[in-house]
């Protein structure tokens, strides 16, 4: 489980370095300012880390039913949940409040873990 957490971390975060680095080099090229300060970055660690914890819950539910079919329904839910975007605008979903995040990264945890805790319970009961 770890190991998940960790490599989706890595990727999460990866990706928005780099699309952080290319609209740099686009301001670069276009002569206009853009700086990332390093406040965009702790908060971007933040929200990495809040949507890694969320994501832990279609796994965890697809691992309960055996079921890849219900891990990707249950990851397609929740990315329709996490990005509510109304039309006409362009940023007005739920993962940009870092509180909610917090929030919801610590139910997802509580969750993930009592389940792990009760399969793991269950299979040592049956030997």
């Amino acid at each position: 489980m770890l190991t998940v957490i960790l490599i989706s971390f890595i990727a999460h975060f990866t990706a928005h370095l780099v699309i952080q680095l290319l609209i740099k080099l686009v301001a670069v090229l276009t002569e206009s300012n853009y700086i990332p300060v390093a406040n965009q970055m702790i908060d971007l660690a933040g929200i990495t880390f809040g949507t890694v914890l969320i994501g832990l819950l279609p796994f965890v539910l697809g691992m309960i039913k055996h079921s890849t079919a219900i891990t990707m329904l249950t990851g397609l839910g929740l990315a329709a949940l996490l990005s509510n975007v109304s039309p006409g605008s362009l940023s007005n979903n739920i993962a940009d409040n870092l509180f909610f995040l917090i929030f919801a990264s610590f139910i997802s945890l509580m969750i993930t873990s009592f389940s792990i805790f009760n399969i793991s319970r269950q299979d040592i009961s049956i030997k």
